[in-house]
């Protein structure tokens, strides 16, 4: 974490380098970035500081306000980089834990954590998925940050969810057969009642595409 001044400050970059997880199978994570500033000139003022950011190593920005991305594309082309931009939609979550009705929906089958060995049938499944790196990714997802699923009785993940590095609910899905039965809500209700117990917001990433679940 890198601020402008201390205690009071305009301006945070928040940032991880790339590492190597103790499993060969994880290959590298690459770096991930977010940022939160008052002050443009100061924003542009740390990112420019090779001690903060490493632009040659094509760093993702995420959960970033829309206000800094034109400074963040104009960095980039000045450091050479080809820029990909990836669009959703985030919402919070206030209250569903208090709707009784909901939780009267929902039908009662197993939940339980997921395992890596799951990774693959996850990434297959994945808009963007297939790739090495993809999953590697979901591999990392699954193994170091808060997941749940609903399995059938054979164990098998019949409806899940994932968090990513910035805590946001995403690679939601539940296999075409399972739905309409209240698993996805089933999932919702603890994810949303571990990490509100532990004081963290609660928000979910969508897909432009996905009219369902807006």
């Amino acid at each position: 974490m890198c601020v402008d001044s201390w205690p009071t400050f305009t301006t945070a970059i928040c940032y991880r380098r790339k590492q190597h997880f103790s499993s060969s199978s994880f290959g590298v994570i690459p770096d991930i970035c977010s940022v939160f500033s008052k002050d443009p000139a100061t924003l542009r003022r740390l990112l420019l500081n090779e001690r903060v950011l490493n632009w040659k190593s094509g760093p993702t920005f995420r959960g970033i306000p829309s206000s800094h991305c034109q400074l963040i594309k104009e960095l980039a082309s000045l450091s050479g980089l080809f820029i990909t931009e990836y669009g959703g939609y985030h919402s919070f979550i206030h209250n569903i834990l208090e709707k009784k009705s909901c939780q009267e929906k929902v039908l009662p089958l197993p939940n339980s954590i997921l395992s890596e060995s799951r990774a693959e049938l996850m990434d297959a499944l994945l808009p963007y998925g297939g790739s090495q790196g993809s999953l590697n990714h979901v591999r990392a997802c699954i193994d170091h940050l808060p997941n749940h699923c609903v399995t059938d009785e054979t164990g098998r993940p019949v409806s899940w969810m994932l968090s990513y590095e910035l805590c946001e609910l995403r690679m939601a899905y539940t296999l075409p057969e399972y739905r309409r039965a209240g698993h996805f809500l089933a999932l919702s209700l603890t994810v949303i009642g571990k990490m509100s117990s532990v004081c963290l917001s609660v928000y979910c990433h969508v897909h432009r595409q996905n009219q369902g679940v807006y």
